[in-house]
């Protein structure tokens, strides 16, 4: 479980990653991973591709570029985990 949470402020790889998964209703690729398979990923740059929508199961096809523009970045939450019970 998350231990604290924040808004992402600037973009990055992993910004964008949290992004494509919370716009298909995901928290995190943990619980994505538990539901369906590894999604598929773009080889140049590793950004999803392909995710399915927690909501209905359908297909959501993401681009190879960044899509996650700066006007979004405060809709994206970055949890926090304690690493004290893992181990």
């Amino acid at each position: 479980k998350p231990t604290g949470i924040k808004r992402a402020t600037s973009w990055s790889p992993a910004v964008e990653e949290q992004y494509r998964l919370q716009s298909a209703g995901w928290k995190n690729i943990e619980e994505y991973v538990r539901e369906y398979d590894e999604p598929e990923r773009w080889a140049t740059n590793e950004f999803l591709k392909c995710l399915r929508i927690k909501k209905n199961g359908y297909f959501s096809y993401w681009r190879e570029w960044r899509e996650c523009e700066d006007k979004y970045l405060n809709r994206v939450k970055i949890y926090t985990y304690d690493d004290r019970g893992a181990k």
